[in-house]
Parts: C-alpha cells; sequence; structure tokens
C-alpha cells in the first residue's frame, strides 16, 4: 500500500499548497475579472455582493465550491473577482506550467466557479479511480479475495467576506479536501483589500518583531485552547505546541488578517501543533498590536478601532 499512501499525501500536499501560496500575494491581477459587473457610474467604495456556487456529488466525489464575489466595477470591486479567481483557479489546480502558461479561464468570475469546480471533480474522480486500480493491482498481486472499497472523495470550498468596514474588506477562504484515510485537511487564507484603491493589503506586522510579541503570542495561544479544551490549564500550553525552538512561538505563515474586533492570527494545521489541536486562531485586539503593524495597515483601520 506504500504506492497508494504516496499518491494520496502527494496530491493532498498539491491541492493545500496552492491554497497556501495564494496567502501571502499582493497588488492587483492583470486579469481582472470585470464581466460581472454594472457599467454604470457607482461610488469608489462600493461593494455589493452576489453569490455563486457549483456541487456535483456522483462517481464517488463530493464537490462543493461557493463564493461570494463583488459586481462592482471600481478598483475594489476588480482586485476583489482577480483574487477570487486565482483562488478558484488554485483550488481545481488550474496555476501556470513551469513554462508560466495559464490554462484558458472563463470569462467571468461567476463561469470560474463552475469551471473550477468541474475541473476539480474530474480531477479527484480521475484520482479516485487511480487509487481503486492500484487496489486491484495489490489484491491481484497478494491473491487476496474480497470487495475492493474506495472512500468517496471531497473538496469543500469557500471564499466570501469575513469583515467588512468603510475602508477596507477582508476575505476569508477556506479549501477543504478529503482523499481517503483518518482525516480531511483543511486551508484557511485571508486577503485584506483598500476599498478606495483595491489595492490588496501585504505585510500586515513589520519584520523581526517576534521578539517582542511573544507575550501576546503566548496570550493568543492561552485564548485559544482554554476556549476549545475544557482540560486544558496554562502549564500545558508548551506541551500542547509542537515548536522548533522550545519556548518560542513563531509568527503564522498565514499574514494577520484586519477585523473589527482586531487582528485575526490563524495557524494551518500541523502548522504548530498536531491535527487534533485543530487551526488555531485568535484575535488580538488593535490597542495591543498596533505598535508592531505596517503604516499601510495601520491606515486602513477605522478610527473607532484605533486605541
Amino acid at each position: 500500500m506504500k504506492r497508494n499512501t504516496f499518491f494520496l499525501t502527494l496530491l493532498a500536499a498539491a491541492s493545500l499548497l496552492v491554497a497556501c501560496n495564494n496567502a501571502g500575494k499582493t497588488g492587483n491581477d492583470s486579469d481582472s475579472l470585470g464581466t460581472d459587473a454594472p457599467t454604470q457610474a457607482e461610488a469608489p467604495t462600493a461593494f455589493d455582493l452576489q453569490e455563486s456556487n457549483y456541487s456535483n456529488k456522483k462517481d464517488g466525489v463530493d464537490v462543493d465550491f461557493k463564493i461570494a464575489y463583488p459586481t462592482n466595477e471600481n478598483a475594489v470591486g476588480q482586485s476583489v473577482r482577480a483574487y477570487l479567481e486565482e483562488e478558484l483557479c488554485s483550488a481545481a489546480l488550474l496555476g501556470a506550467d513551469e513554462n508560466g502558461i495559464r490554462p484558458q479561464r472563463a470569462q467571468n468570475v461567476a463561469d470560474q466557479v463552475r469551471y473550477s469546480g468541474m475541473q476539480a471533480h474530474d480531477l479527484l474522480a480521475q484520482s479516485r479511480e487511480m487509487q481503486r486500480k492500484y487496489m486491484l493491482e495489490e489484491r491481484d498481486e497478494e491473491d487476496m479475495d474480497g470487495e475492493i472499497s474506495v472512500p468517496n472523495y471531497e473538496q469543500m470550498f469557500t471564499s466570501k467576506p469575513l469583515c467588512q468596514t468603510d475602508n477596507y474588506v477582508t476575505y476569508q477562504t477556506e479549501n477543504y479536501i478529503y482523499l481517503g484515510g483518518a482525516h480531511g485537511n483543511t486551508s484557511r487564507t485571508f486577503a485584506t483589500f483598500a476599498k478606495a484603491s483595491g489595492n490588496q493589503l501585504g505585510r500586515v506586522l513589520k519584520s523581526g518583531k517576534e521578539d517582542e510579541m511573544q507575550s501576546l503570542l503566548r496570550e493568543g495561544m492561552l485564548l485559544y485552547f482554554s476556549q476549545n479544551d475544557p482540560d486544558f490549564t496554562p502549564d500545558n500550553l508548551f506541551e500542547e505546541l509542537q515548536l522548533e525552538t522550545e519556548g518560542y512561538i513563531p509568527l503564522p505563515a498565514t499574514e494577520p488578517a484586519l477585523t473589527k474586533a482586531g487582528l485575526l492570527f490563524t495557524y494551518q494545521q500541523y502548522e504548530i501543533a498536531p491535527y487534533s489541536a485543530g487551526i488555531i486562531s485568535f484575535t488580538l485586539p488593535y490597542e495591543q498590536v498596533q505598535p508592531f503593524m505596517t503604516s499601510e495597515a495601520k491606515a486602513l483601520i477605522e478610527e473607532n478601532e484605533k486605541p
């Protein structure tokens, strides 16, 4: 069964990698999608949403893609649609090849949901069939009897606003994939856009601030585990975590996200703790983290959000 394990691990890693890689992208995409949006004049910061989804449950594969996208033709509407297009393509492994050539895309973001969902379903169906054939071959090689049972494969992709103010909108994207085994895997990433310019926020925290933020990161970790584990005690914190340097909590690979309540920190599955810990996330108030934030990020915080 080594071939099976390697194949499933490789596909799962590839699917989650492309979703996580998009977390740090900044700026506007030249391939923005505009055909969903109205052409009449509108406010530069207008942000009207429409939902689009694709579901397909057949051939042992269950795929469900859902997004909420802006219909506006202003800068932020175009930037968010371009971001969603890239996220959808990544979720369906439709990125550029080794020569930088990208596959044909749909003409608008709503159609991209359907196209990416169909591609994801076909890919998982092919992978599941390959798994079934491998299992049949091994059964025959070992001269075994019995039916071959391959679990249903699943992919659930969602992207929608987590938070919206007059100055910015923060999107949350989740991608869940199950390819058999004990459990599936979920990635959760964020992107914040300035409404006035449409620019995607890059760095939220200044570089080189991990040492100064240790007490805050520890406070956030204590908050998360105390809310999710009734048996947790502060003395157990570092027993729950898997750290490269004992007692030192790194910043998450996923850039923190702006929300009305404060700065949201998110650690992916296995990033800093075992799977059983879940996706570790906690929100620290701006009054605590603002000294460590970049000027670009601080400029987007509403006046009533500032300390």
